[in-house]
């Protein structure tokens, strides 16, 4: 068996213009590691090339795998960063096991990476390289830096982030909503997170206040069932989801395997481990489809125009089943498009967080087609008073959680150029095929049996996001 590290080779870091990859580059950068950046657009490889002081870079497409191969022979380790998430890691997993180059996955999906690296790790064993799947965003700077120099692999394997807790518990609490229902209540909280999108630094304060987090993936039904029945929390929280609409569509059985089956587990979790309430985050902003009736009651007929919607209205189907045959009082909330402070202009964040990094950058938003397309913008801090009231109350089916009124993306690019004194233009890109163009939801049951409604208005909410970025 060759081993491909008794030389110091150069990283490669495939993926590398985007936010991950690019942490992993500015850092390994920093540390004074040799490395090349890799993707399949030169240009903006180019740019970062010039931005790093003219790293070494290859473009070349992952469909492309004798040009993944060449690559990789003369790097010690690849870093794949491409998504959306592991669309792109199988070619490049093939190329790692056949030139001997140790592969880390850096996108958190650990169950699909496994079964990639089943495939080829035969091939894998041959040629020295080892095969490991990493834990997601912010997991750059310490323990992964570590283990992308080191002359193997395997203490990387061992790194876990974990930490548990009592009382409230979100699944996906590094989430926008997640993370702020946890904050200064006094609240006992335990957090699931796989931290695929997620991070940990979004709840230091409350892991300073005395929560804890549990590193894990909510499809292990056995893991979420022994963790709730250690626990015994009072309310469940799930708000871990896959929330992409396009990967829905390109992968819809790994959407329904998070947002169905990962509800199942928690809901059986949640039963197993007798808790009294279960509040489900749902979509209002996809459950939908294209309606006649906007702003959108909770009556109006379901025709989503994604697996995701559809996932999420499953879910909540399968919260009103447990709740029949097994007593579990349960309520699903159809979240509007949640913005606010801590939203991450560079993840999976909404069309707000990423236009207020733009406008910090100096860089100009991008709008697919005339921009006229209308979403119900709600602020963070309305959302978590939505699901403590609706963890305190008995009410149970879905509720919309929204303001009820629809905002163009033009008009987000001309709110947020009053709060630039060199003005904010937008570039407009080709329409995308298939998106809704009009949603709001009507918020007046919410109102009516929650005694909910939306306090921030968008001006409000903007301006509280922007400071929170600068």
């Amino acid at each position: 068996m060759t081993s491909p590290t008794t030389e110091r080779k150069p990283i490669a870091i495939y993926g590398a213009t985007g936010f991950t990859g690019g942490l992993i580059a500015r850092e390994l950068k920093r540390r004074g590691v040799d490395f090349l950046i890799a993707g399949r657009d030169r240009g903006k490889l180019e740019a970062l090339s010039e931005e790093l002081g003219d790293v070494p870079l290859t473009a070349v497409s992952v469909d492309d795998a004798a040009g993944l191969r060449r690559m990789l022979e003369g790097c010690s380790v690849v870093a794949a960063c491409a998504g959306p998430f592991t669309l792109h890691g199988e070619p490049l997993v093939a190329a790692a096991a056949e030139t001997g180059t140790h592969y880390l996955d850096t996108t958190g999906e650990q169950g699909f990476m496994r079964m990639v690296f089943d495939r080829y790790g035969a091939r894998a064993a041959e040629t020295g390289a080892a095969l490991v799947s990493g834990m997601g965003f912010d997991f750059v700077p310490g323990d992964l830096l570590a283990a992308l120099t080191a002359d193997g692999m395997g203490p990387l394997e061992e790194i876990v982030v974990a930490y548990c807790v009592r009382g409230f518990k979100p699944t996906h609490g590094t989430a926008l909503s997640g993370l702020e229902i946890m904050r200064d209540r006094g609240d006992d909280v335990v957090v699931l997170d796989n931290l695929t999108t997620g991070r940990k630094s979004n709840i230091d304060h409350a892991l300073a206040n005395g929560a804890k987090l549990v590193v894990e993936d909510i499809r292990d039904g056995e893991l979420v069932a022994s963790l709730l029945e250690a626990e015994k929390p009072e309310v469940v929280f799930h708000l871990a989801a896959q929330i992409d609409v396009r990967v829905s569509a390109a992968r819809p059985s790994f959407d329904a395997e998070v947002n169905v089956i990962g509800t199942i587990n928690m809901l059986e979790a949640a039963r197993r481990a007798g808790a009294r309430r279960f509040v489900y985050a749902s979509t209002g902003g996809a459950i939908y489809g294209e309606t006649d009736v906007v702003p959108t009651p909770e009556d109006t007929e379901i025709r989503s125009e994604a697996p995701y919607g559809q996932a999420k209205y499953a879910g909540e189907g399968y919260l009103s089943l447990w709740q029949r045959l097994h007593g579990l009082s349960t309520v699903s909330l159809r979240f509007g498009n949640v913005y606010g402070p801590r939203q991450d202009p560079l993840g999976e964040a909404g069309v707000i967080a990423i236009f207020c990094g733009k406008l910090l950058d100096g860089g100009r938003p991008q709008i697919f087609g005339d921009g006229r397309q209308t979403r119900d913008y709600v602020y963070v801090g309305d959302v978590v008073d939505a699901n403590l009231r609706a963890a305190e109350s008995d009410v149970t089916g879905a509720f919309n959680v929204g303001r009820g009124v629809q905002t163009s993306v033009i008009d987000i690019v001309e709110a947020l150029a009053k709060q630039s004194e060199n003005g904010f233009e937008a570039d407009h890109l080709p329409a995308r095929t298939g998106e809704v163009q009009h949603i709001a939801l009507d918020p007046s049951r919410t109102k009516a049996e929650l005694g909910w409604e939306a306090q921030v208005d968008l001006e409000q909410g903007l301006g509280r996001t922007l400071d929170s970025l600068r």
